[in-house]
């Protein structure tokens, strides 16, 4: 199973904002990637979140999801926030160098 924040993001806004067009302005994308982030969550989950029925609303499952959809948005973006808050510095990776030749034989 494979999920990500800009799914989460596309269910959240067409429950907010009431449908696919409403959701795909606020967010700043085309209607069909909105349909297409859902599609791929619902694929991804094994459950419709959405009942297309007139007003797009949220299935039992979709209720159930809001509450942890909400959550993980918001605690992305707080993340998000205190990263950008903070200084940059360089990030530093693994092994430390490893001695050469050189290193060895200081008169070459």
């Amino acid at each position: 199973m494979t999920l990500n924040f800009a799914q989460l993001r596309a269910f959240l806004a067409v429950v907010d904002e009431g449908g696919f067009g409403a959701a795909a302005d606020a967010l700043g994308i085309t209607q069909s990637a909105v349909s297409h982030a859902v599609a791929s969550l619902e694929r991804s989950l094994g459950h419709a979140v959405l009942s297309r029925r007139g007003r797009s609303t949220p299935t039992s499952f979709g209720q159930e999801l809001l509450v942890h959809a909400r959550a993980a948005v918001t605690a992305s973006a707080a993340i998000t926030d205190l990263a950008e808050r903070r200084p940059r510095r360089a990030a530093r990776s693994g092994s430390p160098r490893r001695p050469s030749a050189r290193d060895c034989c200081r008169t070459c």
